[in-house]
């Protein structure tokens, strides 16, 4: 059995416990912290002690005892009789006093939001104290497994699905299509009309994007930033007559997670393994051009709960320059009169209206149409699109 290996049912347990702690995390270290008393311990122990809280605290169907037991067996491997020791202590105090409560003093803020120090002083610079609460209630929540009708779904829906899918009201930007939330993912995955490509899995934030964009019969659509594919796919069954699709992507892996959504298809579609900074393409040749460009993610953290984590200000300042050059070497093969389209699954106003309004100023043969900021709700994560026209 290699690293990658689990039993049944083990992958699941690692992967909810994994998204508890990254969820919880804050709260998670700063009661380690208040019973090390100000001692340093290596990082694999904190490591123990944390898997140790999350199962506890967090976690169903796994007694506290047991969790504390595991951990303890565990460092008493790694580090011998005195490290376990100091795991059972830490470990025991911390459950028998439990969670802090909210407002408690002493306790730091980013730590009673579940926030990375980084990313609560990130957003306290541009949302106030009411939206930075609100923002921090709905990632906290777990995020709904919303599925799109394709063109092969029979409307209305067999009876056998009653119980399965629960219609969701589509949002404006999404009022062309049939959303359903998934209450039964077992039964729905091994329904043979999901088999047969009838629906696709898809958060409705995702859908704003491409309702910006205009293609147009005989038109060539380049989207640039293409794999996994599920905006591509959308791009694909909207593709009019004559149009032609070109789909890229810098990396031959992801690409392959693209051919593979894009199978059963009868659109025309083209694929190129290319950076969108650099298209190998003749100038002012598409159309339109659609830029989902790499971003932080922080408009998708209940999905990614490690994005809160990974934040940093030199990270997003990277990232901002690495949108800047997709940008600008993108709209470089779009033609006079032609639209492009740009989007991030980020809500950091530097990914989002700044980039472009920076992008207008430096290119002033190009102007906005539209542009619409998405943040996490109910039934969707956050996004952001904005629709650009380069003058005839």
């Amino acid at each position: 059995m290699n690293s990658l290996d689990f039993p049944p049912g083990c992958r699941r347990l690692l992967t909810d416990l994994f998204a508890h702690l990254f969820r919880r995390l804050a709260v998670i270290d700063w009661m380690i912290d208040q019973r090390l008393n100000n001692r340093k311990i290596k990082p694999r122990l904190r490591d123990i002690i944390r898997l140790g809280l999350c199962s506890a605290l967090f976690q169903d169907g796994l007694h506290e005892g047991v969790a504390v037991d595991m951990c303890v067996r565990l460092a008493k491997k790694k580090g011998g009789p005195q490290v376990g020791g100091l795991v059972n202590a830490i470990l025991r105090e911390a459950l028998r006093q439990g969670l802090p409560p909210s407002g408690m003093p002493g306790l730091p803020v980013h730590v009673s939001l579940n926030l990375s120090p980084a990313l609560h002083a990130a957003w306290s610079r541009w949302m106030s104290p009411e939206q930075l609460t609100e923002m921090c209630h709905w990632i906290d929540q777990p995020a709904p497994l919303v599925v799109r009708a394709r063109t092969a779904c029979p409307d209305p829906l067999p009876p056998d699905f009653h119980g399965i899918l629960t219609p969701l009201q589509s949002p404006e930007w999404a009022r062309d299509h049939r959303l359903w939330t998934c209450d039964a993912p077992g039964a729905f995955f091994s329904h043979p009309l999901f088999r047969q490509g009838a629906f696709y899995v898809q958060d409705p934030s995702t859908l704003l994007a491409p309702s910006f964009l205009e293609m147009k019969s005989g038109g060539v659509i380049g989207d640039f930033c293409a794999a996994p594919g599920g905006k591509t796919l959308l791009l694909a069954e909207r593709l009019p007559a004559g149009a032609r699709l070109l789909a890229a992507d810098r990396s031959w892996k992801r690409m392959d997670k693209l051919t593979m959504n894009l199978s059963g298809t009868s659109a025309e579609i083209h694929l190129l393994v290319a950076d969108a900074a650099a298209l190998p393409l003749p100038l002012d040749s598409m159309d339109a051009a659609l830029l989902d460009v790499p971003c932080s993610n922080t408009g998708v953290i209940r999905r990614r709960p490690d994005a809160r984590w990974r934040f940093s200000q030199a990270g997003l300042s990277d990232i901002v320059e690495l949108q800047k050059n997709i940008l600008t070497g993108a709209a470089r093969h779009v033609k006079p009169g032609g639209q492009l389209v740009y989007s991030t699954c980020s809500i950091e106003p530097d990914e989002n209206t700044r980039q472009i309004h920076a992008f207008l100023t430096a290119n002033p043969t190009w102007s906005l149409v539209q542009e619409q900021q998405l943040f996490p709700a109910e039934n969707w994560d956050g996004a952001y699109a904005a629709s650009l026209t380069r003058h005839a």
